[in-house]
């Protein structure tokens, strides 16, 4: 627990202003990209990369010639990559920021190349296709080389808006553990958003992570919903930030979310966890057990 509030102290130091908030940024994307590569693909990249392929294929989300958009893609594009590999499509990639990091981008995917078959058996009748990409892709030195090759067109807005694409301009968007960052007072117009540039039928994947980021800091707590046991104002007061932002929304007000903006639900998956041990603040005990206990929030959407 003492790590878990160092850290909160620190990231209100990093949030302070601009330059504070560029500084992290620095060091976050040479630190991190150190140490990415040093440990290699984890675990649950490879669960994800499973994931949207099986989801993809499964509600025959992508035919050829289809235009996705990935919502803060992040490090190195991870499932817009894994996407294009398999499908003939224009990938969209939208951030707040640029922090990508080619060095990693490259090291994980020369990883998956020597991977690959054991790691999505599902790709058999497109492997050998997979593997030209992967190949071609360790020829390059810079993500603009790899855009050539993948034809991804890589956007920076730092409002978090979709204001750049005119209306029912995609087929699928998608998102991973990345709507938990969007400010709560921002997520209504941003779903809004969502709905305005998906074409009419197409869809949009989301995994939401509902857990307490801060625990990321502390290997001496489980990764859970530790946030749950502070109120609103406290949590404003010395734990929220700036630059690890997260909204604490649950997994009810996202779905009423995504209906109010006019969405259909095609999917929901919830993936609990047991909170037993946190003592949960007056400000959530609106919230049922369905809720409270939900970690992972994986959502198929649709537009009619």
């Amino acid at each position: 627990m003492i790590r878990y509030m160092l850290a909160a102290c620190a990231l209100k130091v990093f949030s302070i202003n601009n330059a504070t908030n560029s500084a992290y940024r620095w060091l976050g994307n040479v630190i991190g990209a150190q140490k990415r590569v040093k440990a290699g693909i984890p675990q649950f990249y490879l669960d994800r990369a499973r994931k949207i392929i099986a989801d993809t294929e499964r509600f025959d989300a992508i035919k050829p010639g289809d235009r996705l958009l990935e919502i803060g893609t992040g490090w190195f594009h991870w499932e817009s990559t894994i996407l294009r590999l398999v499908h003939d499509v224009e990938v969209n990639l939208v951030d707040v920021w640029d922090n990508r990091q080619f060095p990693v981008f490259k090291e994980y995917f020369a990883v998956l190349d020597k991977t690959i078959e054991k790691e999505i058996p599902s790709l058999d009748g497109k492997i050998n296709r997979v593997h030209e990409y992967l190949s071609k892709l360790q020829q390059t030195n810079s993500f603009d080389e790899a855009y050539q090759i993948l034809g991804h067109k890589y956007f920076v807005n730092p409002k978090g808006t979709l204001d750049q694409f005119p209306d029912n301009h995609f087929n699928l968007i998608f998102s991973s553990s990345v709507l938990e960052h969007v400010t709560k007072e921002d997520v209504p117009a941003f779903m809004k958003d969502c709905y305005r540039v998906l074409k009419p039928g197409g869809l949009c994947i989301h995994l939401v992570d509902l857990g307490d980021h801060l625990t990321l800091y502390d290997k001496t707590m489980p990764y859970n919903k530790n946030y749950l046991r502070y109120s609103n104002s406290v949590w404003r007061s010395f734990f929220e930030n700036k630059v690890q932002y997260f909204n604490r929304i649950q997994r009810s007000e996202w779905m009423k979310y995504f209906a109010d903006a006019g969405f259909v639900v095609v999917e929901e998956r919830p993936e609990p966890i047991n909170i037993s041990d946190v003592k949960i603040s007056k400000d959530f005990a609106k919230f049922g057990k369905d809720d409270l206990e939900c970690l992972t929030l994986n959502v198929v959407h649709r537009k009619p």
